[in-house]
């Protein structure tokens, strides 16, 4: 049926060319945009996930650039601790050289001041961004050891965003720290330990007795001259280990006690010595200790009588003996004592007529010998054990440690007699030396030794630091490349969520042109049926 009020044909070409228009909107929108998805009625699940990862990888370019910022931060340390240890290493050289007979100590120093500046000059300049972590002010109200990089960006499971940092203890970094109370690797120390701990110089060296054996009558020497003159006297001594047997004829060599003590010498030789002593008979072993003995065993006159100071039965023995050195260290214990990681207790140990040598004790002097690990000492008893342990450390033999019973220090030598001795010299407690007022101009082989191990464990603690430092930057290269990589991994992910495919649309877009064109031809002939339905009217 044909009408005039409606044309089928045409209004459905219509629709159709329509729809087709529609599409091929769509397709020139993905092929100029490049996007199937650009706004939210586009797909409104996929849009939303897209811009959320779009924006989370704006944030981890964000991280990108910080991590590179930290990185540059780590690397000015880094570079400020290797050159450090470069001047360190000059400067132990120095001292080493400065230890040496007939070397200008002054010249020495005036190179060592200017290593010094150096240092201070590293310190001060090793900043990046207005950051030094080199030379600080721990006594600032807003410092903080801790510094932090940003390192990820990421959400959990309930969509909440989450940033991740890498935590840098800078507290083992500084060189410097302008706080009184604050210490660098190059400062000396501030708030350490100022006590010996009860250690102090004896006055005179305390030295062991050696007493000899000795045998002498209980009662003035007396003898009868008998009516013969073959008077004879027999006695069998014992010296230490040896046996004397005296056989005398003749009163002449006994009748008095001088007599005797002449004729006795000659049979004991070099192993004792005979003497009057007040009237009664002393002999004395040349030996001491308390192997030194003397005894008359028997006593037999022929002829003469003896009627006093030879008998064996009331003579008196006499052992020799034997005491060690000791020295108690002077002052007593105070209770306890903290030694933080440059603070020393020195003293000289002289033992035994050898030399004085050098007992240091620091913190991990105490924390080995306690089995601690703050170098912390709460009892006179572990004090002792510290002591013992810093004489193992200096290879020192022959002394004990103990206290004396209450809260002194007690040295005691191991051998006895007139050998035996000890004494305590030149007690100091120090709270380190700093790197940078170190002067060898006058100073000693003892304060250069102590020099070189202030500058020997400076170089050890920069070695330490520049370590982890070194260990960070390594972790903040890794983490920018692993950023940089998920950044790459979002925009593919993003990009095959909202991309469109050009090879798809391009196609699509070809055909829906032709399909545009066929609508067109549609419709035209579609309307073409309301002319025919004129001409009927035409006369």
């Amino acid at each position: 049926m044909t009408s005039i009020n409606f044309n089928t044909a045409a209004n459905s070409a219509l629709r159709t060319l329509q729809s087709t228009n529609t599409q091929l909107d769509a397709t020139q929108k993905r092929i100029s945009t490049g996007l199937k998805i650009g706004e939210a009625k586009d797909n409104a699940a996929y849009w939303s996930i897209s811009t959320t990862l779009k924006s989370d990888n704006k944030a981890l370019s964000t991280v990108s650039e910080a991590l590179g910022l930290g990185s540059a931060t780590v690397d000015t340390a880094y570079q400020g601790l290797n050159s450090t240890l470069d001047v360190l290493n000059s400067i132990k050289s120095k001292l080493t050289a400065a230890s040496q007979n007939g070397v200008d100590k002054k010249a020495v120093q005036s190179e060592i001041a200017e290593l010094q500046n150096q240092l201070k000059s590293i310190a001060s300049s090793s900043t990046f961004s207005g950051e030094n972590w080199l030379s600080v002010s721990s006594a600032t109200a807003s410092f903080n050891p801790v510094k932090t990089v940003v390192s990820s960006f990421s959400r959990d499971a309930a969509g909440n965003a989450q940033l991740g940092t890498i935590a840098i203890d800078t507290s083992s970094f500084a060189l410097l720290d302008t706080n009184t109370s604050g210490e660098g690797i190059l400062d000396a120390g501030k708030s350490g330990n100022a006590s010996n701990g009860g250690i102090v110089a004896a006055v005179a060296a305390t030295t062991g007795t050696a007493s000899s054996g000795t045998s002498t009558g209980a009662a003035n020497y007396a003898y009868t001259v008998g009516t013969a003159s073959t008077d004879r006297l027999q006695m069998t001594i014992t010296v230490d280990s040896q046996t004397f047997s005296y056989d005398k004829t003749g009163s002449a060599n006994f009748d008095t006690l001088d007599h005797l003590v002449a004729s006795l010498n000659q049979t004991l030789g070099s192993a004792a010595v005979a003497s009057n002593s007040g009237g009664k008979l002393l002999i004395t072993s040349a030996s001491t200790g308390t192997s030194s003995v003397v005894d008359i065993t028997a006593v037999t006159p022929t002829g003469g009588t003896i009627t006093a100071g030879l008998d064996p039965a009331a003579d008196v023995l006499v052992t020799g003996n034997s005491t060690v050195a000791q020295v108690n260290a002077g002052a007593t214990f105070g209770g306890s004592i903290t030694l933080d990681d440059n603070d020393t207790i020195s003293f000289k140990l002289a033992l035994n007529g050898a030399d004085p040598k050098t007992i240091t004790i620091d913190q991990a002097t105490v924390n080995s010998a306690l089995n601690r690990t703050d170098g912390k000492i709460t009892a006179v008893t572990d004090y002792a054990t510290v002591i013992t342990k810093a004489l193992a450390n200096a290879n020192i033999g022959g002394v004990t440690v103990d206290t004396t019973g209450g809260t002194t220090i007690r040295f005691t030598s191991t051998i006895k007699g007139t050998q035996s001795s000890i004494q305590v010299l030149s007690s100091n407690a120090s709270k380190g030396d700093s790197i940078l007022t170190m002067d060898v101009s006058n100073a000693d082989a003892d304060t250069l030794t102590k020099y070189l191990n202030a500058v020997s464990g400076a170089i050890s603690k920069v070695t330490s630091a520049a370590a982890t430092l070194g260990a960070v930057s390594s972790r903040i290269d890794l983490q920018k490349t692993f950023v940089s990589k998920m950044m790459d991994t979002i925009d593919k992910g993003v990009s095959g969520l909202v991309d469109a495919d050009m090879n798809e649309e391009s196609t699509k877009l070809q055909a829906l042109q032709v399909k545009q064109q066929l609508g067109v031809q549609a419709l035209s002939i579609a309307n073409q049926s309301a002319q025919n339905v004129l001409s009927l009217f035409r006369s």
